[in-house]
């Protein structure tokens, strides 16, 4: 296929968050990666007091949560750097970094633009 076009990687999950590193998801980028990303992805919240949590993909920050108190379901954006993107394998890790509470993740979509 001619480029540039996007491509993307999607992920049923059901993960919770706890307070060490982890990983999330972990995807095959096959081609030529240009330009910023997408990451969306489907969060629920509960019984949380200054949670705060911060994903990143490839150890690069691309998204940080919070801190909040509120319980929330609902399907969050960020743009992710050029430099976070690999050709080929990509890890997307997140953590809570503060408070308490429960942090779910439960669907990602992760859009690139690709030749």
């Amino acid at each position: 296929m001619a480029g540039p076009y996007a491509d993307y990687s999607i992920a049923i999950l059901n993960t919770i968050l706890s307070t060490t590193s982890e990983q999330i998801y972990k995807f095959h980028a096959p081609n030529v990666v240009k330009g910023p990303g997408l990451l969306q992805v489907e969060i629920q919240t509960e019984g949380t007091s200054g949670l705060k949590a911060v994903f990143k993909l490839n150890d690069k920050d691309v998204f940080s949560y919070g801190p909040s108190s509120t319980n929330i379901t609902r399907v969050l954006q960020a743009l992710i750097p050029s430099d976070a993107l690999n050709v080929r394998n990509n890890v997307l890790s997140g953590e809570i970094v503060a408070g308490s509470g429960s942090f779910r993740v439960r669907n990602i979509v992760i859009w690139w633009q690709a030749e």
